[in-house]
């Protein structure tokens, strides 16, 4: 698909979620959306047929940490209230987005680095959320690391096992074809459903805390970045998935645990950077993006 299309394709989809409802109970098909645009990536790149780049995936982790602690550090020194600051740094811990093989794809990044990533990153976030969280922000704060672990259990392990057999199969081909004819669809369905089931809560918090808004970009900027600079030294393509991968985040878990163990408040600030991250997307995709 052509970039401008892609591009286009996608600001509409975001438009159309804020500006038009989706059906109710639409929403109850994200999580089974994102688990087959996982499968299908799996699929697709032959998955368990590479050689595990650890050390990109221990930067990711890494630059994680660090930009969750810088921004831990400056809410703090100039005292943004606890809700809001949980918020900001929730968000910075969240792991790789599931359907960022779909995105680096269309930029024509390294598909397979960035699904090692995002995979790497979403199992072991069922530890380093919850300790981060903790670490921070002491006693008063608390994760369910077994209910988080379940959720990622159902939208990230299942799908990849299920790939596994389906690539050893007959129909293994056929798939990996059919991935790349709706991937793109999927995605934009998903983000509609999104933004549609949010669009209320994103309107009404951009309106009331529309300085959030320019922060939150500003800090997706900041780790699409941070990114980059951990890939440097690799190949252009490369130096692009990193930057992917640590900007583009599973929003939707962060937009659970904010709902399920905090507050609306807390869940506002990660639904609020879903706007950013594909805002950057888009512009990564126009410029990088097949022509």
């Amino acid at each position: 698909m052509k970039r401008g299309f892609v591009t286009i394709g996608l600001l509409v989809a975001i438009g159309l979620g804020i500006l038009v409802p989706c059906m109710p109970g639409l929403n109850s098909a994200l999580m089974p959306l994102l688990a087959l645009l996982l499968f299908l990536s799996f699929v697709k790149v032959n998955f368990w047929g590479h050689k595990w780049r650890f050390l990109d995936i221990v930067k990711v982790f890494v630059g994680t940490l660090l930009m969750a602690g810088i921004v831990f550090l400056i809410g703090q020194a100039i005292g943004i209230e606890k809700v809001w600051l949980i918020g900001f740094v929730l968000t910075a811990l969240t792991p790789t987005a599931l359907s960022s093989p779909v995105i680096v794809d269309l930029v024509k990044g390294n598909v397979v680095l960035v699904t090692q990533v995002l995979l790497s990153m979403n199992v072991i976030s069922v530890v380093y959320v919850p300790v981060a969280i903790y670490f921070f922000f002491q006693e008063s704060v608390r994760i369910d690391a077994a209910d988080m672990g379940l959720k990622l259990f159902l939208m990230v392990l299942i799908p990849m096992m299920i790939a596994y057999f389906v690539e050893k199969s007959r129909f293994g081909k056929v798939v990996a074809k059919v991935s790349d004819k709706s991937s793109f669809w999927i995605l934009s369905l998903v983000m509609y459903i999104v933004f549609s089931s949010n669009s209320e809560f994103i309107v009404g918090g951009l309106s009331e805390n529309w300085i959030y808004f320019v922060v939150l970009f500003g800090l997706a900027l900041v780790n699409y970045g941070v990114g980059a600079l951990f890939g440097f030294g690799q190949s252009p393509r490369d130096r692009l998935t990193m930057s992917i991968s640590l900007g583009y985040k599973n929003s939707l878990l962060s937009i659970w645990i904010g709902l399920t163990f905090f507050s609306p408040e807390v869940a506002l600030i990660p639904t609020i950077y879903t706007v950013c991250h594909h805002l950057v997307n888009s512009g990564l995709i126009f410029l990088k993006g097949r022509r």
